[in-house]
């Protein structure tokens, strides 16, 4: 999407687009991702364990947020014990 060199970038809290998600087939898969962003120095905004699926949040150089989950089987817990 482009709106123009003169448009606001995402600002906190507003109404509209929150962020746009890839899904990952698998936890190997979202693995993988994690150790090559990582590895390029991308700041990780936050992993998340949302008990169905774990998300890793990152933005793009323009500020837009970006979501790679992958579903996970129920645990008691959560998954993030699995992953760390």
């Amino acid at each position: 999407m482009e709106v123009g060199e003169d448009a606001p970038g995402p600002q906190k809290g507003q109404v509209g687009l929150n962020h746009m998600a890839w899904y990952m087939d698998s936890l190997d898969d979202l693995k993988e991702l994690y150790f090559r962003i990582k590895e390029k120095n991308i700041e990780i905004e936050r992993v998340s364990d949302h008990g169905h699926a774990i998300g890793i949040y990152i933005r793009d150089p323009d500020g837009n947020g970006s979501r790679s989950p992958t579903r996970c089987p129920a645990v008691s817990g959560g998954m993030m014990k699995t992953v760390t």
